[in-house]
């Protein structure tokens, strides 16, 4: 009698056992197939890390006042195997044909593999930046089950649009291998195919649309690997359409002369504009000009000149009524 309750006991341990090795073996084999639980990689994490100090950057630069700013330095990483891509409000990058066979677009935005790329779903209607792990496949197009979707896209309120330097002419420092291409060349992190229409830099250094390119940032492509940066990132926002531009590269001197340049031709025409404006007594009109200026280069001659030039129309008899009430800071 004793035996036989053993027994029964020890078959009772035994179903028990095997019970929660069949639960052990299914919650496996669900984890891994549904990804719930996903256990990231030391590379991936990197990759999440370093695509969300970008985000935060651009975010910081959308919000800062006046129509050209940059942001600190950042050192930027994308590991082997994943790629970061800057999606337009407006996409033109998911075609199949490259700039030069049908200038009118949609375009393949990638030269790495010459291929389009499909806006996610979470995008549309805004910009965004995604980050994708290349799994397996080189296109985004044919084989949508090797580039991967990594994390969430980040996206951005209003018209932007992201680019990076094409070719190294007019001091934009990138690394293509030949002057006025976009080929591919093995010094370079960002390549995208050559970006149309004309971004809205107007006469600045690098305005022609040949110097531009889809945001398309590799890990690897080809013998190029994701070697540590330091990027330079850029907002310019053209008066004209409200469409911001944001422009990404790596820090170089002739990068920051460029940043120099673009400060100096947006202030003077934005004093010439104020001028223009004065001198027509479109006084509401000159005042919004030169306190950008004032907003936007404080501590330099042009805004003092600005300054100058508001008490000029504040100290007119009678006040213009955009005067009233006037910020002391707007004045010398």
């Amino acid at each position: 009698m004793k035996k036989r309750g053993q027994i029964k006991v020890t078959w009772t341990v035994i179903g028990a056992v095997l019970a929660a090795a069949v639960i052990l073996l299914f919650t496996f084999v669900f984890i891994t197939f549904s990804g719930v639980f996903k256990i990231t990689s030391e590379a991936e994490q990197a990759a999440i890390n370093n695509f969300k100090v970008l985000g935060k950057t651009i975010n910081e630069l959308l919000v800062q006042p006046g129509i050209f700013a940059t942001a600190r330095p950042i050192q930027f990483q994308v590991p082997n195997g994943f790629i970061v891509v800057g999606f337009d409000k407006n996409w033109y990058g998911d075609g199949t044909d490259s700039t030069e066979d049908n200038p009118a677009g949609p375009f393949e935005a990638s030269i790495c593999h010459d291929e389009g790329i499909d806006k996610p779903d979470q995008c549309l209607g805004q910009a965004c930046i995604c980050l994708f792990q290349d799994t397996y496949g080189d296109d985004f197009k044919e084989d949508d089950s090797g580039h991967v979707l990594i994390d969430t896209c980040i996206t951005f309120d209003g018209d932007v649009s992201f680019s990076g330097p094409a070719d190294n002419n007019l001091n934009l420092a990138n690394c293509e291998g030949e002057t006025g291409t976009s080929d591919y060349d093995a010094d370079c992190q960002i390549d995208g195919e050559k970006k149309y229409p004309v971004p809205g830099y107007g006469t600045f250094p690098g305005w022609r649309s040949d110097f531009y390119e889809f945001l398309i940032i590799y890990g690897e492509c080809g013998d190029e690997f994701g070697e540590p940066k330091t990027f330079y990132v850029e907002k310019y926002v053209d008066i004209s359409t409200q469409k911001t531009y944001i422009f990404i590269a790596n820090k170089t001197a002739e990068i920051e002369q460029r940043e120099k340049n673009i400060n100096d031709i947006i202030a003077k025409n934005l004093l010439d504009n104020g001028m223009s404006a004065f001198n027509s007594n479109e006084f509401e009109r000159a005042i919004l000009n030169f306190r950008q200026v004032i907003d936007s280069y404080p501590n330099t001659t042009f805004a003092n000149n600005a300054k100058i030039q508001i008490n000029n129309i504040c100290s007119r008899d009678p006040k213009p009524q955009v005067c009233e009430n006037i910020d002391a800071k707007y004045l010398p």
